[in-house]
């Protein structure tokens, strides 16, 4: 009678070690797919104050900037840099990650009407020249040097 029960609670011991076995596989893939990656940040470690994090934050939702960033006519720019104001306080690396996948995404995509790709090429210059900085600021190493760590799907 032992010997039943017991091969009943091992067969029972394989079954929940595959569930959580698939269940640990498919909760990976969506972490490596989905907006979780987001929340991974595997870069340089943060150098920067509260002074110089609390700067970076100032500069994002200063009024200049955010009507240069809206000189396209495009939104998206304004609402990346809310973004990074917003969530640079909490955690500055996956804030600047989320910036540069977000920036770098609207590139590639932004149409512009006809005439405005002189502000588009302004627009992209400043916000190239902030996120230079924020790399400098937060991390103490130039924005080149993240490289992949920076761009959609490690490429």
């Amino acid at each position: 009678m032992k010997r039943e029960i017991s091969v009943q609670a091992h067969r029972w011991l394989y079954l929940v070690a595959a569930i959580l076995a698939l269940s640990a596989c498919e909760q990976n893939s969506i972490a490596m797919t989905g907006p979780t990656v987001e929340h991974l940040w595997l870069g340089p470690d943060v150098v920067a104050g509260p002074e110089e994090i609390a700067s970076l934050a100032h500069l994002a939702a200063d009024p200049v900037v955010r009507e240069v960033s809206s000189a396209t006519g495009d939104d998206a720019f304004v609402t990346a840099l809310e973004a990074f104001g917003a969530g640079i306080h909490d955690d500055p690396g996956t804030s600047f990650l989320s910036l540069e996948l977000s920036l770098g995404s609207l590139y590639s995509s932004s149409t512009l009407p006809s005439g405005g790709a002189a502000d588009a090429a302004i627009v992209h210059e400043m916000l190239d020249l902030y996120r230079d900085h924020a790399a400098m600021t937060l991390f103490g190493i130039d924005r080149s040097a993240l490289g992949p760590l920076t761009q959609p799907n490690g490429s």
